[in-house]
């Protein structure tokens, strides 16, 4: 049920009560094979575009009171005890500032996986105290005007950033 983003954001492609539950115990699962192992466990769940950009979605393709995502949402807020960390609240605050997604396409870009970066090592980091997210400042941003990424739909504003950790790293990033 996969790769139609659309009959997902218009709610036509929901999960079954049978599929959840096997979701829900196969996290548990895992819960249970980290403490095994000593290793701690961490979900996270990227929202697609149209979750993140719904304002641009066309008038004829209406939103679906429930998708997929909205449905993972819920059961992991009646069972708080699986460790899974949406990122939506982050992208979407963030996008104020800038883009994070591609023009076409539903990917993420550069910036939105930083700032999905930057939302997971802080979530660690109650964990992990030793853990900081570098701050973007402590990259090198170079930034491709005529990235392939988006043309082959033929967008002439797409931008590709790369980001490359600042060599040698000043120490106030240490």
């Amino acid at each position: 049920k996969d790769g139609n983003t659309i009959q997902d954001y218009r709610g036509e492609m929901l999960f079954s009560g049978a599929e959840l539950k096997r979701v829900k115990k196969n996290i548990e699962r895992k819960i249970i094979q980290c403490r095994r192992a000593n290793t701690h466990l961490l979900i996270i769940l990227i929202p697609n575009k149209e979750t993140v950009y719904a304002e641009y979605m066309p008038n004829s393709i209406p939103k679906g009171k429930m998708n997929r995502f909205a449905q993972l949402q819920k059961l992991c807020r009646e069972n708080p005890h699986l460790p899974v960390l949406f990122l939506t609240d982050a992208l979407t605050a963030k996008k104020k500032e800038r883009q994070i997604y591609y023009t076409g396409g539903t990917h993420w870009n550069q910036y939105g996986a930083f700032y999905g970066y930057e939302t997971v090592m802080n979530r660690l980091t109650q964990h992990f105290p030793q853990l900081k997210p570098y701050p973007v400042e402590a990259f090198d941003i170079s930034i491709d005007e005529n990235s392939a990424y988006d043309h082959w739909f033929g967008f002439k504003d797409h931008r590709h950033y790369q980001f490359s950790l600042k060599k040698p790293l000043p120490e106030k990033f240490k």
